[in-house]
């Protein structure tokens, strides 16, 4: 099955946007304790791992990826996880942080107020 949403409709929910603007690394430290069965709780040496440097974001946000693609049997393999991220990194942790909520494990926001909703 696919992402419930398209990798574009980022602005779909502007909290969440809004939100992954604005502190990108907190939201991979996040999403990485969510993918592990932690939801809402941060992970302080990711963020700091990825604030300090761009590369490290980069690896931790695609292994977010893979694992959200093998944990519910979405349509994307490494490659295409690696080129989301590398292509759009924005677009791709919006992508993610809903799909994580579709999937009723929601990795918390940092400073935005994200809706639920999901179509």
């Amino acid at each position: 099955m696919p992402y419930r949403g398209s990798i574009l409709s980022c602005c779909d929910d502007m909290g969440i946007c809004c939100d992954v603007l604005l502190c990108a690394p907190c939201n991979i430290g996040r999403m990485w304790n969510a993918k592990d069965g932690t939801p809402e709780t941060p992970n302080c040496l990711i963020c700091l791992c990825s604030s300090i440097l761009p590369i490290a974001a980069v690896y931790f946000n695609c292994q977010i990826r893979v694992a959200l693609s093998q944990k519910y049997a979405l349509e994307e393999g490494t490659c295409g996880s690696l080129l989301a991220t590398l292509c759009c990194g924005v677009c791709a942790l919006s992508q993610q942080v809903r799909e994580f909520q579709a999937q009723g494990c929601n990795p918390g926001q940092v400073c935005c107020t994200a809706s639920q909703k999901m179509n």
